[in-house]
């Protein structure tokens, strides 16, 4: 079986939930370490190699999962311990064999390094601009004004020269997309957001600015618009707001510019985050060759599992409706009235498919049953409601498509059933390798220090 970057992916994703979930084992009995010192916990080892986590280690553990440290109790002490545990075990388990990175991992490490030493130097400018704000007695403190200050001084030092025809269409071109407005909800707000500027490619390397020497294209500016989160982007409706966009963008360049890392990160938690990446790396590599690859694929193991509950792969009922909620049950009457005419739906389908903004809403039986199924009943074009939500809400859909549930064959479910098991075995088979390796290195509490440490967030 060749390994696919989904592969990749989920086996990244198993080793997370078992470090920073709660998916591992909690930590044994064991056998008792009384000779550890007192801040140890536990150990591990392999030969020369030792491996030992600490009443600081199992503290910051809790801090990077929201626990407070005064108030763990037994079973998330236990609970720390084991994903600890579980860690120090592949690092002696990979301690003997060379990394084995990708070419992916590599980029992505060298992204993570160049990442946080912008974030570093970003926080070196708050840190001037608030001192120097605190001199002159303003206690401003909001990073979006701080920012704005920031890159606001800097470009008055060096102001870029702009092409105002190119900022011009620009604008033309931000503004001609849809605005998010207030009544919006997440996927319609996203909707909108998700579309870009409509630019002819040919301008692509057309230049908007020059600053510092250096010219800034319009595909930068669509680089920049793309690498932010998609419900970040804002609504660019006029030529001024795009040159801030783009002060921005130069700003932030400057500074990746000024914080190309030479050496080790300056910020021990930015080298704690390297290192984990690179630790995380080498794990994946290990679990694929010693666990991942062994999962048994072929068509007689997938049949098997199958077998077990053919129910359990049946395609449950779904449907395709628009919804609407009004506010008296008046105007929801006229509504379902009017959309029981084929005019009616017809308008209201053919309305909300025309509107990019607008997306049908699709249910199944495990998200929603009873308005999945009276929809199924309803079958297209059909109609459900009114129903009283609550205080002033009342609920009307159209139903566009639908269909019941129904059984599928193994030839039809296949893929299906090679994704469940394929998940479920690895993650049953990593637990399994794991508490193997703990056995291996000789596991040993140091139980005194870990009563010790529940003793403390228990009082």
């Amino acid at each position: 079986m060749r390994w696919t970057a989904t592969t990749a992916e989920l086996s990244l994703g198993l080793l997370a939930v078992t470090f920073l979930a709660a998916a591992s084992t909690p930590a044994r009995a064991g056998t008792e370490a009384v000779d550890l010192p007192d801040t140890v916990v536990a150990q591990l080892a392999d030969g020369a190699l030792v491996e030992r986590v600490t009443v600081a280690d199992l503290r910051a553990a809790a801090r990077r999962r929201g626990l407070a440290e005064s108030e763990l109790s037994p079973a998330q002490v236990r609970e720390l311990l084991g994903t600890q545990l579980d860690r120090r075990a592949l690092r002696l388990a990979t301690a003997a064999e060379a990394p084995a990175w990708t070419p992916q991992d590599s980029a992505q490490h060298r992204g993570l390094g160049l990442q946080l030493a912008f974030e570093a130097a970003l926080d070196s400018a708050y840190t001037v601009e608030r001192a120097r704000r605190a001199a002159l007695g303003d206690t401003v403190t909001h990073p979006a004004v701080l920012g704005a200050a920031m890159r606001d001084l800097e470009l008055a030092r060096d102001t870029p020269a702009w092409d105002d025809a190119v900022v011009g269409r620009l604008a033309e071109a931000f503004a001609a997309l849809p605005a998010p407005s207030a009544d919006d909800d997440l996927v319609q707000r996203a909707r909108k957001l998700t579309r870009f500027p409509a630019i002819a490619a040919a301008d692509s390397d057309a230049v908007i600015a020059t600053y510092a020497g250096s010219p800034f294209l319009i595909r930068d500016l669509l680089r920049e618009w793309r690498l932010l989160r998609t419900l970040d982007r804002p609504h660019l409706a006029d030529a001024r707001q795009v040159r801030d966009f783009i002060g921005t963008a130069l700003y932030q360049r400057l500074l990746r510019a000024r914080a190309r890392p030479a050496g080790a990160p300056v910020r021990p938690d930015d080298a704690r985050r390297l290192r984990d990446q690179a630790e995380g790396f080498v794990a994946t590599a290990w679990a694929v060759r010693h666990v991942f690859s062994q999962v048994p694929r072929d068509s007689l193991t997938l049949r098997r599992e199958y077998d077990r509950d053919p129910s359990r792969w049946d395609l449950p009922a779904r449907a395709e409706i628009v919804r609407r909620h009004l506010s008296s049950r008046e105007d929801a009457d006229n509504l379902a009235e009017r959309l029981r005419t084929r005019a009616g739906a017809d308008s209201l389908a053919a309305h909300d498919r025309a509107l990019p903004e607008r997306v049908p809403d699709l249910i199944d039986e495990r998200g929603d049953r009873a308005l999945t199924e009276r929809s199924v009943a309803a079958g297209p074009r059909g109609v459900v409601g009114p129903d009283s939500l609550e205080a002033s809400t009342w609920r009307v859909a159209l139903v566009l498509e639908a269909s019941a549930r129904r059984p599928r064959p193994f030839d039809e479910a296949r893929a299906a059933v090679d994704r469940a098991w394929f998940d479920g075995e690895c993650e049953r088979r990593l637990r399994l390798a794991f508490d193997g390796l703990r056995r291996q290195y000789g596991e040993r509490i140091n139980e005194a220090a870990l009563a010790r440490l529940v003793a403390e967030g228990a009082r």
